[in-house]
């Protein structure tokens, strides 16, 4: 995503700094910003002398333990902050909270049943049952899949309680879990109103955990409009501001409210590719022109089949590959199967086209030995 960023700020005209983590430090030479600013793992690390530096400033975080958050206010008291804002972060970080303002505020998308606990075998296990098996447990704040679990029998329960312990959480939600096609809706929030971007698929592939593997947008939907108007009113009461995104499940007629994130998803990797005018104007353009979205993009998580011994010196001519979003991470000897992964997205006119422009990408990758 920060690669993405950097790329449609600087079409635009802006010059773009990128802090970022100090062990990504070999990746970072790709991601095409014109100064680069490392720390340590601290977030803490990032000065106010940062922010003062820069017209504007955009916060890629997780919302974990409240990390997005806090850095979204220091940047918003010393700029001007073109991600969302810290109350819209503090206001969708509590998937509890979502899960009853959703309820409150939306006539069309359904909210799953659900129940707060503890990090504990035993409230799962009776919380499971109550919401039907299978269900889904998973931590009251969080990103991706961190901490998710499939329980389908109560002996899942333990694993369960085990994944919310080693993500560092006392406390989770039993989720009902809704069968269908995995969505999302990808917008810009300016309290009351929201300017609707694109509704995007998603693929997860759902074991044990669930476990996110790509998508594509745009996608059709007969029910948008009475998503995007329930997705104002949740705007309006929250006076939400900044790109968000919601993830959905569509079951027949129905469509089952999973979570906002207040925040640049992966979906904006595809949709950057594709909407007219740039999503870098739409962030910086407070008259919010109407966007549209010219072809079609696809975009997935690769892992990769064999073990292969990568240097730094790959990495110049795997980004000459113009669908490769991420190099395979992590980057370097890997020594077992599926011990990394590395992200493609292709653009092209139809639909029907992305599967041979997919297969083309992982070809030219297949040429350096990297085999996806």
């Amino acid at each position: 995503m920060l690669r993405t960023l950097c790329t449609i700020m600087k079409v635009d005209g802006n010059s773009v700094t990128a802090v970022v983590s100090r062990n990504m430090a070999t990746e970072a030479r790709y991601l095409g910003a014109d100064r680069l600013i490392f720390l340590d793992e601290d977030h803490a690390q990032i000065s106010d002398e940062i922010f003062d530096q820069h017209e504007a400033v955009f916060v890629i975080a997780p919302e974990s333990h409240g990390m997005l958050s806090n850095i979204s206010r220091s940047a918003a008291s010393r700029s001007r902050l073109l991600s969302c804002s810290p109350e819209t972060t503090e206001a969708f970080s509590n998937k509890v909270r979502s899960f009853e303002l959703v309820s409150r505020a939306a006539s069309y998308l359904k909210v799953p049943k659900f129940i707060e606990v503890e990090a504990d075998p035993i409230q799962i296990e009776k919380s499971a049952r109550e919401v039907g098996l299978p269900a889904v447990v998973k931590p009251v704040d969080g990103t991706g899949s961190e901490g998710i679990s499939i329980v389908r029998t109560p002996a899942d329960s333990k694993m369960a309680c085990a994944r919310l312990a080693s993500c560092g959480r006392g406390r989770g939600i039993v989720q009902e879990f809704v069968q269908g096609r995995h969505l999302s809706a990808t917008f810009f929030a300016d309290a009351p109103d929201i300017l609707p971007l694109s509704l995007n698929t998603q693929s997860v592939a759902v074991s044990q955990t669930l476990r996110y593997q790509g998508g594509s947008c745009p996608f059709p939907l007969a029910s948008s409009d009475l998503i995007w108007r329930d997705l104002a009113r949740i705007v309006g009461l929250t006076n939400s501001k900044g790109l968000m995104g919601m993830d959905f499940v569509a079951e027949g007629e129905d469509c089952y409210f999973m979570e906002i994130n207040p925040r640049m998803t992966t979906s904006c990797i595809g949709l950057a590719k594709v909407i007219e005018p740039s999503l870098g104007q739409i962030l910086l353009d407070g008259s919010r022109p109407k966007p549209r979205c010219q072809g079609y993009a696809q975009w997935a998580i690769l892992p990769l089949q064999r073990t292969v011994q990568a240097s730094d010196a790959l990495l110049p001519r795997i980004f000459e590959i113009p669908e490769v979003v991420s190099p395979p991470f992590p980057f370097g000897p890997f020594y077992m199967k599926d011990a990394s992964s590395a992200m493609l997205c292709v653009r092209g006119t139809d639909p029907l086209e992305m599967p041979a422009k997919m297969q083309e990408a992982r070809r030219r990758l297949a040429e350096m030995n990297i085999i996806c």
